[in-house]
């Protein structure tokens, strides 16, 4: 990225903050219930399927309509207590391009998209989203028809029950089938891995940890398909990655972990590749982390007014300050990040910007033509360092040119 440009994004977005280290560890005895803490469910269950009428009618959602999808007292999510969800949203067989929309119910549907497909591809993504009216979400989708399945895997409570604090880490790779991190060989038809993920890459032993925050890629799957990924025991019917053929696809996904400390993946079809990169943790009792408070979603970074992300660079984004967050609060953003108008096969990788070398791992992949969306959960920039703003994030692209658009959906902070 050249100077002006950089300068020119520090002035537009730079705050002055105070911006502290992560929260210490304090006694979970001595502590209260605290909003934002995150349960995960023992196994995701699926609440929605229009294929079938599950949670709604047996049709397509239809071009510029909606659905109100009930959340709270179903698939192991409780009737009251609950703030946020966490569920993995795949749209199936679309007949035209756009997107879908997910938000509150009874709030104005904001203009951000979660996700973004072609006709007849099956897209899925997570989404971390705030719960309106009655415990409700609501699904809008632009153009044409499309199907939509939605797989809850967890949820942010309001304070009356105990969950886990987050932990973000500087993204790590545990799983690279390709070099043999973790296992080796594609995954076949009906294979499993069972991936050790405590104690390795930074994430602390399984004794602290009930979830880990994966950002899972399947890379040249020989026969369209899905991944489904779960902490073990029998395996849920959901699915977490769809791809068709050659197609290299990465999705986020928050998984409970084993009593062994393992996740499981499995391959439905054919032979894929997988990779898997932590980026957090969630720990078993609030002792230490960060808690979540889901906002409405806001577009903040939008770069079609401008240059693209050029070739082996990449701006530092203003994901914290775009979205009007306390920069002095704000430890890291969860957002939903898209690369469009993408010119080659190409990835961004999203870190924290005071961090070098930068990580081995990737956060969206694309090909050329192609728009590619992905939930990310990472740290945003702390004050003091010399050159950089609070609240930024980097965002680094490998190859060609591509958009960013960055929509953030909530943010982590210390407990008050």
């Amino acid at each position: 990225m050249t100077t002006t440009r950089l300068r020119r994004l520090l002035a537009a977005f730079a705050a002055a903050a105070c911006f502290g280290a992560l929260a210490p560890a304090s006694p979970a005895s001595a502590r209260a219930n605290t909003a934002g803490e995150y349960i995960s469910l023992a196994s995701p269950a699926r609440i929605l399927d229009t294929r079938t009428g599950v949670g709604a009618a047996a049709t397509p959602i239809g071009a510029r309509s909606s659905i109100d999808l009930q959340v709270t007292g179903r698939g192991g999510v409780p009737a009251t207590g609950v703030q946020a969800i966490v569920m993995n949203v795949t749209a199936v067989a679309p007949t035209d391009s756009g997107f879908l929309s997910v938000w509150p119910t009874g709030e104005e549907r904001p203009t951000v998209s979660n996700l973004n497909f072609t006709p007849g591809q099956t897209v899925p993504n997570l989404v971390t989203v705030k719960l309106g009216t009655g415990g409700r979400v609501s699904i809008y989708n632009v153009n044409g028809s499309t199907h939509a399945l939605a797989d809850v895997v967890g949820y942010y409570d309001d304070a009356t029950v105990q969950g886990g604090w987050y932990n973000p880490m500087t993204p790590a790779r545990l799983l690279d089938t390709r070099s043999g991190n973790g296992a080796s060989g594609a995954l076949g038809k009906g294979g499993t891995i069972a991936l050790q993920v405590t104690g390795r890459g930074g994430v602390p032993a399984v004794s602290q940890v009930s979830a880990v925050v994966l950002n899972v890629t399947a890379v040249d799957p020989s026969a369209g398909g899905y991944v489904t990924v779960w902490p073990g025991g029998a395996q849920p019917n959901v699915s977490n990655l769809n791809f068709t053929p050659g197609q290299t696809v990465p999705n986020l996904v928050i998984v409970g972990v084993s009593a062994s400390g393992t996740v499981s993946f499995f391959n439905e079809t054919g032979n894929t590749h997988l990779i898997a990169d932590v980026v957090g943790w969630f720990d078993k009792a609030g002792a230490q982390g960060l808690v979540f408070t889901p906002i409405s979603p806001v577009r903040a970074v939008d770069t079609r007014g401008g240059d693209p992300i050029g070739e082996d660079q990449g701006p530092w984004a203003p994901p914290v300050a775009g979205a009007g967050l306390d920069t002095a609060r704000v430890r890291a953003v969860v957002m939903n990040v898209t690369a469009t108008e993408t010119t080659k096969d190409s990835y961004f990788t999203i870190y924290p910007p005071n961090v070098e070398p930068r990580p081995e791992a990737s956060n969206l992949n694309w090909r050329a033509g192609q728009t590619s969306p992905n939930l990310v959960m990472s740290i945003v920039s702390p004050t003091g360092i010399p050159g950089i703003a609070a609240g930024l994030t980097a965002v680094y692209n490998f190859k060609g040119q591509a958009h960013l658009i960055m929509d953030v959906v909530g943010f982590f902070a210390p407990a008050p």
